[in-house]
């Protein structure tokens, strides 16, 4: 893991009530306080994994908190953190980023859990589909898996400002994109805000997955 990447700090005001906040890459200090935020906010609002009772799950749970602990071990994972007056610290938002390479994309490898390996193929198929290496020329790109923000916390941009801050920290690492299968319509909203474009879309109830309809009953869709 690289050292902290600090990426803005920022002050907002919600109902009157000010809020002091900073963005940063994740250290190694922060993951389990990051991973407790996404696991109980997260899965429960994000659609798929809402759909699949992921928290009821425990292998499903497993999988996808393996996926997370070592997005954030890679170093390029986002946080926001409230600065508090009595310096404790309290995790707000995160953005699971990591980088992703060209030659490394594609590959779909088989995991214990069905519901983890149909969540997966659905995101790879959208990704190649958005031919984003192609379109930009680029052997690599920052994505993400899965973006929250603490429910007390909303109003004060900082799913926003999470999104933003791929642009100093793309610049960090030396990478020329960035790309995320958005599946929530709040994500979409404030990817389009920030610059975004849509280069593939696709509606739930019509991914599949061995041949057989994956979400049927899911409305909505990814972009």
């Amino acid at each position: 893991m690289t050292g902290c990447i600090e990426l803005g700090h920022y002050e907002a005001i919600r109902n009157g009530v000010p809020l002091r906040y900073r963005i940063q890459t994740i250290t190694p200090d922060l993951i389990d306080q990051v991973m407790d935020l996404m696991v109980t906010y997260f899965l429960s609002r994000e659609p798929l994994t809402s759909h699949d009772e992921y928290l009821e799950d425990p292998v499903a749970l497993e999988e996808i908190k393996v996926l997370w602990r070592d997005t954030m071990k890679a170093g390029a994972a986002l946080v926001a953190l409230e600065d508090t007056d009595d310096g404790s610290i309290n995790v707000i938002g995160a953005n699971m980023t990591v980088v992703t390479k060209k030659e490394k994309d594609g590959k779909i490898e088989e995991y214990e859990c069905e519901k983890f390996n149909k969540l997966i193929v659905a995101l790879v198929e959208l990704s190649e589909n958005g031919k984003l290496y192609e379109k930009y020329n680029v052997d690599k790109y920052l994505t993400a898996y899965g973006l929250t923000v603490h429910p007390n916390y909303h109003g004060y941009q900082i799913g926003y400002r999470l999104l933003e801050a791929r642009k100093p920290l793309c610049k960090s690492l030396g990478v020329e994109a960035s790309g995320t299968v958005f599946t929530a319509q709040v994500s979409q909203h404030i990817a389009a805000k920030i610059g975004f474009e849509t280069l593939s879309q696709q509606l739930y109830k019509t991914c599949l997955y061995k041949g057989q309809l994956a979400y049927p009953n899911l409305d909505g869709d990814m972009k």
